[in-house]
């Protein structure tokens, strides 16, 4: 499949510590991707992924690559809504690499994506963590498409593959396939007449109260699902990108409280 950039197009990001401090060790990319010189707040290290390009295109491929360093806290986010271009007979491709050391913290919290009419779009997640001591909040919010254009599910498809393990072992497996041209996306069991959905994984730490408290104050539809010890599957319906991402953003700080809470204790 013909690439529209000539090439692959990568990011690689490297953090680690200094000084009880955490700063970029390495960045290289190629366009479109662009990164913004990071900020601080309250002890976590924020990245802006930027890209130079309206979204994405048929043929495009990406590969993401995100080392975090024992003792590194680290958030990655991005410029603005993933758009999903017409893709024409193609798709669009992208591989995410994410490995996490000891004793470290990050949250990769991207914006929604919307997927254009016709779009085919494909995207795998491979997370490494070292060992328990190794904490992730992984968000991911897809919408129908362009709605105030009359493109409510009409995507080819859409899909997201996400492997976390820890060490050797898989704890956590989201394979996300979504296809218009075999499934209602509107019917029963899938998005049942909501628009937005957000899915997050917490990786070896334990906020499910606190985040069922988050919901008291919204009336979508959502789930806390325990998979396994200390990881945690969110789902939430929606008809706001911006609610989700609100969302989003409550249950990623609660997740980096109880982190700075459980270094303290240790």
């Amino acid at each position: 499949m013909e690439n529209k950039y000539g090439r692959i197009s990568e990011l690689k990001i490297e953090a680690g510590e200094k000084r009880n401090e955490t700063v970029l060790k390495n960045v290289y990319f190629t366009p479109p991707f662009k990164i913004m010189k990071p900020f601080y707040e309250g002890g976590l290290m924020k990245i802006l992924q930027m890209s130079a390009s309206p979204g994405i295109m048929e043929g495009d491929r990406q590969n993401i690559n995100i080392n975090i360093d024992e003792n590194a806290c680290c958030e990655i986010y991005s410029q603005s809504y993933e758009k999903i271009h017409n893709t024409g007979r193609g798709q669009g491709e992208r591989n995410i690499n994410i490995e996490l050391e000891s004793n470290c913290f990050l949250t990769y919290n991207p914006l929604p994506v919307i997927p254009y009419k016709n779009s085919a779009f494909e995207n795998k997640g491979v997370v490494r963590l070292r060992d328990k001591s190794s904490v992730l909040v992984y968000s991911d919010i897809i919408t129908a498409g362009r709605i105030a254009s009359g493109e409510e599910f009409e995507y080819r498809y859409y899909k997201s593959l996400v492997e976390i393990y820890e060490g050797n072992e898989l704890k956590y497996r989201d394979n996300a396939i979504y296809d218009n041209c075999k499934m209602n996306m509107r019917g029963i069991g899938l998005f049942e007449g909501y628009t937005h959905l957000l899915s997050m994984a917490l990786c070896n730490i334990n906020i499910e109260n606190q985040i069922c408290e988050i919901f008291k104050n919204y009336e979508y539809p959502w789930g806390v699902s325990n998979v396994c010890e200390n990881y945690t599957g969110v789902r939430v319906f929606g008809r706001r990108g911006e609610e989700l991402k609100e969302i989003s953003e409550k249950i990623s700080n609660l997740a980096f409280k109880k982190y700075n809470e459980n270094k303290r204790i240790k």
